[in-house]
Formats: structure tokens, sequence, C-alpha cells
């Protein structure tokens, strides 16, 4: 969220600031945001949540198979470089030489309220963001000596990392909430306990739209699995896949051109993930595919085109940031920019996912694409 709230409007005034068109420089933002939506150099709250559906499909067919949240991550750390690469090319070849000049002295079209597009960080906040990067480090710190030998709290005693991958998700909590917290308390907007259970709350309220979703969701895997539709649909896909010679790589090609189709319609990565993993994750496993592969071939589609469907929650407001330099900006206007990116972004990562599985590179630590 934060992504598209802070990035995409900075990259417009940075864009802007350096004498180039501010759309170019807001495309660029979303490119990076939306198109590598699932490609980071850190793990994100994403990689628990698929893993978590991941693991439950693929129970259909092994019942103590287990997803870790490091999945996919040498994978889309990997992507990293190469989006960065290709959304420069894009902007600067593509996107930006069929944008008007831009003149310097053009100034953004005041926002509706009359507030000032840009505003300084003040002196206490910069000091809270400080104390928040301490406090970040010092978490790291504390991490780092608990697994620096074998048979330290988050170090397996054969030298193993297991224990620390599986304490990822407790270790982000913790991290950002300290971050948090001290960033509050230095800023003076945390000033007791009752702050932080009441910013806590408010947090959490916004949660209550997926935890329905989750609740029809685990449902409806619940449901598959009870009928054996799962296993059923897993098998006789499966066969008549193998009948037709339709395995491998072609497969997960074909998969990332579903995904990237569907996200045009739903936009939720958790959501879509949520209905066709019990399908195609135990499908995929009869074919020999590992659904760790299955699920990054998943992220690989389902992020491509989140920067072109009109139904990303998101898409109001990079349409109010456009109109800010461009008063006659509209949803055709930022389609057509940003198809350019979807375009690329898609058959780059395809390609490249395709290379990484024929040189098989694992996609996470102790993880193959196939079985």
């Amino acid at each position: 969220d934060a992504g598209y709230v802070v990035l995409i409007p900075l990259g417009a005034a940075i864009f802007m600031g350096a004498g180039r068109h501010p759309v170019a420089g807001l495309a660029a933002g979303f490119a990076g945001v939306a198109g590598g939506f699932s490609s980071n150099l850190i793990l994100t709250p994403l990689d628990p949540l698929l893993a978590g559906i991941t693991q439950e499909a693929a129970r259909l067919v092994a019942a103590d198979y287990v997803v870790d949240i490091t999945a996919n991550y040498y994978l889309m750390l990997g992507l990293v470089p190469l989006f960065v690469i290709v959304g420069t090319w894009v902007t600067d070849k593509i996107v930006e030489p069929r944008l008007p000049k831009w003149e310097p002295t053009q100034t953004p079209v005041p926002t509706p309220d009359g507030s000032p597009h840009d505003s300084d960080v003040s002196d206490i906040e910069r000091r809270g963001i400080q104390a928040a990067l301490l406090s970040v480090a010092i978490m790291a710190a504390i991490v780092t000596a608990l697994a620096w030998a074998p048979g330290y709290p988050l170090r397996g005693a054969d030298g193993s990392f297991l224990p620390l991958m599986r304490s990822l998700v407790s270790l982000m909590f913790i991290a950002f909430l300290v971050a948090g917290i001290t960033y509050g308390v230095t800023t003076r907007v945390i000033r007791s306990d009752k702050d932080v259970v009441r910013m806590m709350a408010d947090a959490m309220s916004d949660l209550g739209v997926y935890i329905v979703l989750a609740f029809i969701a685990a449902h409806f895997i619940a449901m598959f699995n009870w009928s054996n539709l799962g296993i059923i649909s897993a098998v006789v896909g499966a066969d008549m896949l193998r009948a037709i010679g339709f395995e491998g790589s072609p497969l997960l090609v074909s998969l990332i051109i579903l995904a990237a189709t569907i996200n045009i319609l739903v936009g939720s990565a958790s959501a879509k993930w949520a209905f066709l993993a019990p399908i195609f994750v135990p499908m995929l496993m009869l074919l020999g595919l590992s659904p760790e592969a299955t699920q990054a071939a998943y992220r690989i589609g389902d992020s491509s085109t989140n920067m072109i469907t009109p139904l990303l929650p998101y898409f109001p407001l990079i349409l109010i940031v456009g109109k800010r330099y461009d008063p006659d900006f509209g949803i055709g206007s930022l389609v057509a920019t940003m198809l350019p990116f979807a375009i690329a972004f898609g058959i780059a990562s395809t390609a490249f996912f395709v290379g990484w599985l024929a040189l098989g590179l694992p996609l996470g630590p102790g993880v193959s694409g196939t079985l």
C-alpha cells in the first residue's frame, strides 16, 4: 500500500524536478510498484499469504506437504534487476518520447483542497524516521546474533537456517511493530499504550474485507477436500494434459497467461489464488511440477497486468496524481501509457522464469521447480 501511496507521486515529483515529464515518472513508479508486485529484495506479507494457500492446495495430494514463505524468494530476487532494466528502457525509449513536451516552468494543477503537492519533512519527523531505522538495525543485529552459529535459537543444530525461515513471519511482525512504535513515540504521536492499541485496532479494521474473503476461501478449499473434487479434477486434468503432451514449461506459461487475463477482472492476488490453487496446484503436482513452481507462475502472471486494470484499488489514486500534471489525463491515457510496461514486463518475466527452470536453479532455499 505504501508503495502506491508514496512512490508513485514521488516518481512524478522527481521527474518534474529534473526537467522531465512528470507523467513519465509517475508511469515508471507505477510500473515498479504494480508490475514488480511480486519481486522484492526482502520478503513481504504476500509471501506467507500465498504460501499458506498453496500449502493447503498441495495437501490435497500430499497430506504433509509444507510450503515455506521463502518458496519463491530466489526467483523474485532475480526479477528485481530485470524489471529495473526493462522498466528503464521502456520509460526512456517508448513512454516518455510519446508524451507532449514538458516545460519545466509549468506548475501542477492545484489539488481540490488547495493544499501543496509536496511538503518538506519536519525535523521531528526526520528524527522519527532515523529512530525507526535504528530500531530496525538493532532488531537485525539481534536476529543475526541468534542465528550466528549452529545450535543457536534461530539456527538448527545441523547448521541449517530452517528455524529462522519458520520464524520470519513473527520476526517481520515484531520488526514493523517496534519500528512503528519507535517512530510514534519519537514524533509524539504515541503518548501512551492506549494510542498503540487504538492504532493497531484501526489497522486491523481495514482487514475486515480480507477476513471475510479468507473465511469463504477456507470453506471452498475444505469442501473441495471433503468432496474429493480437487483430486478428481487434478487427476482428470493431469491425464488429459499428459495425453496431449502439454507439460513442463509450456503449461506454466499458459498458467501465467491465464492469471494475467483474470487479473484484469479480479484485482486481489489472494482472492484469485484461493480459487485457482486448489485446482492447478494438485494438477501440476501430478505432472511433476512443484507447488512452488505453480505459485511462482501465478505470481508472475498476476503482477504483469496490475498496471492496466481499472479495477485495481489504487487506480483512482494514480489518475488523481496524473491529473495534477495533465488535466486531460484519464483512464484511457493511463492504460495507454502503462500498456508498454505491461507487455514488456510480462514477456521479460515469463522468459526469465522459463530460463530459470531450464537451468535447474532453485526457486527458493531448498526448493526445486520439479518434484
